[in-house]
């Protein structure tokens, strides 16, 4: 039953983590279509999350 019952729950982790791989190269090929991005992201602790975040904020 233990078996069972982890199998189960690294299933569940391998396919959110799938997901998630899915939505980080969304992402990133949104942010290449975006000008300024690149600009953006050489900025010392600027990374992806913190581009998008701070862009989709702008859009709002």
């Amino acid at each position: 039953m233990a078996k069972l019952e982890l199998r189960t729950l690294i299933d569940k982790y391998e396919l959110i983590n799938e997901k998630f791989e899915e939505l980080e190269s969304n992402i990133d090929k949104l942010l290449e279509q975006i000008p300024g991005v690149e600009q953006m992201l050489a900025i010392k602790g600027i990374g992806k999350d913190t581009a998008f975040s701070a862009l989709q904020k702008a859009a709002a």
